[in-house]
């Protein structure tokens, strides 16, 4: 829902089922209505949204009856990914990343593989084999240099 701010509630706040239906609201209070066209509308019981102390922070806006919390498929989906993104599982694959990236980073800045002057897979297969062995020496040189 737009940019995610500091002590701000979004919609990954709120508890989610397994088929992608918000159940329940950050306090735990089901829903009472939900209205799904192109956008999903979530109406919650004003009495409970009411006495929240959390409702300066929350994403629902007051209706005539309940107070609605609006997202579109997309929106829900972002939520997903973000929440995703936060867990230790995800951390914990993600970091490999990094390493690889700056592997790479090495080899195109060193030796410019992503601009290769010849054309069809044995030839490039070839250059850019020679080129990786090119980073290699270089790293080796430097670690036999500090020793």
């Amino acid at each position: 829902m737009g940019t995610v701010q500091e002590g701000k509630l979004s919609l990954q706040d709120f508890c989610v089922s397994e088929e992608g239906r918000i159940v329940a609201c950050p306090k735990g209070h089901v829903p009472e209505i939900i209205k799904i066209r192109k956008r999903v509308s979530i109406g919650f019981a004003s009495q409970h949204c009411e006495n929240c102390p959390l409702l300066p922070n929350c994403p629902v806006k007051k209706g005539n009856k309940n107070y609605f919390l609006r997202f579109s498929d997309k929106e829900m989906r972002i939520a997903k990914r973000r929440a995703h993104e936060q867990s230790e599982e995800f951390k914990d694959r993600y970091r490999w990343r990094s390493g690889v990236e700056a592997a790479m980073s090495e080899d195109d800045r060193r030796t410019g593989v992503k601009k290769l002057r010849v054309r069809g897979l044995k030839a490039v297969k070839y250059c850019a084999t020679l080129k990786a062995l090119g980073v290699n020496i270089f790293r080796a040189a430097a670690v036999r240099m500090r020793a």
